[in-house]
């Protein structure tokens, strides 16, 4: 299983204490190490690969200082000319290790989360492995306890017996409803909240993307191809990139 840090965040939502050249991943919010160091310390565990990261050109240089700070190296470090949301990166990502002949499961994790109940994340990891290794894509929600606009919305369905206990299907995804429609979904109790974190098979990701959104595929695959590789960084082609749908 191989980790994939997405740290493309501008900070904005943050402002001043968080910054476009210092975006809120790299601050201590939450404890004396970083966002982003923390969601890599909540790794170690066995079976887990060394990860990758998705950031910023620009956030190159602090990238690599805090992964030094915490004794900890990545594989790769994509570096991104500018964002184009979750779908490329990881499709790039992705592509990325199969060029390489690595077919893995890929875990893909926002740089800015907080999650005090780390046994119970390590659990949800384990059940989430046994789907994603039967050919599942697996979308981690979390309990919607109180109306909040915004995040997205994720209404599950029924349980499968051909799943691991504990996963369940997904019927539709609902973005960052309004107060009363959020209401709602916390009073029916079958809505989660999108939490953004992935566990899935490289190739089974790319099967979907090319049939749902082939510009994505094919502009991720040329900007791939055109792309330098610089000592740990792989710099994405801006030319290619720029023609990505956002």
């Amino acid at each position: 299983m191989i980790p994939l840090i997405l740290s493309g965040g501008s900070g904005s939502r943050l402002w001043p204490l968080s910054r476009k050249l210092y975006p809120k991943q790299f601050l201590a919010l939450t404890g004396t190490a970083t966002m982003f160091q923390q969601t890599l310390q909540r790794l170690a565990l066995e079976g887990m690969g060394k990860p990758m990261v998705v950031c910023n050109e620009e956030h190159r240089f602090i990238v690599s200082e805090q992964l030094a700070a915490i004794d900890c190296s990545a594989q790769t470090i994509l570096l991104e000319p500018f964002g184009r949301n979750t779908a490329p990166a990881v499709a790039i990502a992705a592509m990325h290790l199969l060029a390489e002949g690595r077919d893995e499961l890929l875990l893909v994790l926002p740089a800015d989360h907080v999650i005090e109940e780390l046994e119970v994340f390590h659990a949800a990891l384990n059940v989430a492995r046994q789907a994603a290794e039967q050919g599942e894509m697996v979308l981690f929600g979390v309990p919607a306890e109180r109306p909040e606009t915004g995040y997205g919305y994720i209404k599950t369905g029924s349980s499968n017996s051909a799943l691991p206990a504990g996963v369940l299907t997904v019927e539709r995804f609902v973005e960052k409803p309004d107060h009363a429609t959020a209401s709602e979904f916390v009073e029916q109790g079958d809505y989660f909240w999108n939490s953004g974190m992935f566990l899935f098979r490289c190739s089974r990701y790319l099967e979907e993307l090319q049939c749902h959104d082939p510009d994505i595929y094919d502009t991720c695959m040329l900007a791939l191809k055109r792309s330098e590789v610089d000592l740990d960084y792989v710099r994405i082609d801006p030319n290619s990139f720029a023609c990505c749908p956002d």
